[in-house]
């Protein structure tokens, strides 16, 4: 019981143990030994990157509990479609993720993306024009952020960023695995 203070584990890789309250499976780790809350800065780039991307806004921050990292992400950027000349082009990616995803299966993730000061990309379905669902998706080993237009088709398409309006901006959040 303790009453004012933290508690301090001392040795690196020791952490709470919750072995003793394993209830099935053969779980490879029951010791939480590592947490961790801080700032990432993602970094929007495109099939083509050209002069620098200018932001209105560039935020990240993450919670890291064991090898579950939980990001946020919200970027507004001032030239990104032909306004003042093309920064990026292509599809959009947010690169610079905090941590590199597992390079196992546990390592895809996907997010939901919604915008902010943004056109959204709209998608014909039965006769009537909708905004598209966007994703935020990451693959395995790869610190990039794809953002992904679902509109009805078979799979998922890459987000252009000439679908986003000059000062489009994104803001996701996407939890997975190192």
């Amino acid at each position: 019981e303790f009453f004012a203070g933290n508690v301090v584990i001392g040795t690196a890789g020791n952490g709470i143990d919750f072995s003793a309250y394993a209830t099935s499976g053969n779980p490879s780790s029951n010791l939480l030994n590592d947490y961790e809350e801080g700032t990432w800065t993602p970094i929007v780039t495109g099939a083509t990157n050209g002069a620098a991307v200018n932001y209105g806004m560039q935020v990240g921050g993450y919670t890291k509990i064991g090898r579950l990292v939980h990001t946020s992400c919200h970027v507004v950027l001032t030239n990104a479609n032909n306004s003042g000349g093309v920064a990026i082009s292509g599809n959009v990616t947010v690169a610079g993720l905090p941590f590199t995803p597992s390079n196992v299966n546990q390592g895809y993730a996907t997010g939901i993306v919604s915008y902010d000061a943004a056109a959204l990309p709209t998608s014909t379905d039965n006769s009537a024009t909708v905004a598209a669902t966007v994703i935020a998706h990451i693959n395995k080993n790869n610190t990039a952020v794809s953002i992904k237009n679902c509109d009805g088709a078979a799979s998922p398409s890459n987000l252009q960023v000439s679908e986003l309006s000059a000062d489009g901006g994104l803001i996701f959040t996407i939890t997975y695995f190192v």
